[in-house]
């Protein structure tokens, strides 16, 4: 009976260790997508910064501006972290959002968008919420799941991960 609670510790700090490895599921049918204006390249740096964003929610576009700040504080980290906006639609329209970054009404900078055409980066990665942003590496390993825009000890915990 003493052994039980040694047992149970020792469950909990196997799950722990394999849900830090646990990787992002990329869906087969991403679009990635650039404004004719970026000079945007597919490079590939030491961690990436996957941010949702839902492009059919007007209120939603505000990440892109939160997203530019994020990457202004991350400067002397930018040859590091790779930010990707990952775009999601309820009605998997994607043709608005394009629109407004051609126009220039939402500014993206360089950034590649991800768009989510299929709908299935959710349902591949259960457990992530629609607001949470995700750290990983090159192998797309969870490193941190949070919310980096909006959350300081989020932010100040992923600066942590990416020094």
């Amino acid at each position: 009976m003493k052994s039980l609670p040694i047992i149970f510790l020792f469950l909990i700090a196997c799950q722990a260790k394999t849900e830090k490895h646990k990787v992002l599921k990329i869906p087969v049918q991403i679009e990635k997508y650039r404004s004719e204006y970026s000079n945007a390249s597919d490079d590939e740096r030491t961690f990436r910064l996957y941010i949702p964003i839902d492009v059919s929610c007007a209120t939603c576009l505000s990440r892109f501006s939160q997203i530019n700040m994020l990457s202004d504080k991350l400067a002397e980290r930018a040859s590091q972290v790779q930010i990707i906006p990952f775009c999601y639609s309820k009605n998997k329209d994607f043709e608005s959002i394009k629109y407004l970054v051609e126009s220039g009404k939402v500014k993206v900078g360089n950034l590649t968008l991800y768009l989510d055409t299929e709908s299935k980066f959710y349902t591949l990665n259960t457990g992530i919420l629609p607001d949470q942003c995700i750290v990983t590496n090159l192998n797309d390993e969870i490193l941190l799941i949070g919310d980096f825009l909006n959350n300081r000890d989020d932010f100040e915990a992923a600066k942590l991960i990416i020094n």
